[in-house]
């Protein structure tokens, strides 16, 4: 991206935050209902209304105020294939990326140190649960600094875009 010029960057903003926002925002979307669908399936079977209701109010949940009047897809929840084959299919996604930009956000902060444990972490992910690994590394999972931290980087990206788009108008 540094080195691209800013029709490139651009381009490439645009993809990178296309992607973010589905898999953090969709996705949550996703897995709240599918949590809440879990839990009040334990109880009863779910009308075709109540489901699409559900649906709405988890879409609503995760997107709020950014939702266009009318965007609403009230039987979504029927065309999504993964609902129907693993539970909580977006999850990893979600996740990945966070625990990504995340670390990604520490070796800004200090990129020495982080080069160091680096490649070490990276072999020995899916060696053990994600928060005693990270650890290991000196990382805390557990903390909402690392998770704003994420979010921090995509916030910068967002930034950037705004002020590429504003520059060509």
């Amino acid at each position: 991206l540094a080195t691209a010029v800013p029709q490139d960057q651009l381009i490439i903003l645009d993809g990178l935050l296309e992607y973010a926002a589905r898999v953090v925002l969709g996705a949550s979307s996703n897995f709240m209902f599918e949590e809440k669908l879990f839990e009040k399936r334990k109880e009863r079977e779910l009308s075709v209304e109540e489901l699409c209701a559900l649906d709405e109010e988890t879409q609503l949940a995760s997107l709020g105020d950014a939702l266009e009047d009318g965007s609403l897809h009230p039987y979504r929840w029927a065309y999504v294939p993964h609902y129907y084959g693993s539970t909580f299919y977006n999850f990893p996604y979600t996740f990945g990326l966070l625990f990504g930009l995340g670390l990604y956000a520490q070796y800004q902060a200090e990129p020495e140190p982080f080069k160091a444990g680096y490649d070490e972490l990276l072999s020995m992910t899916g060696m053990g649960n994600a928060a005693d690994l990270a650890n290991r590394f000196g990382i805390d999972i557990r903390s909402e600094a690392f998770w704003e931290a994420s979010l921090d980087v995509l916030r910068a990206d967002i930034d950037k875009f705004v002020a590429l788009v504003e520059a060509t108008e």
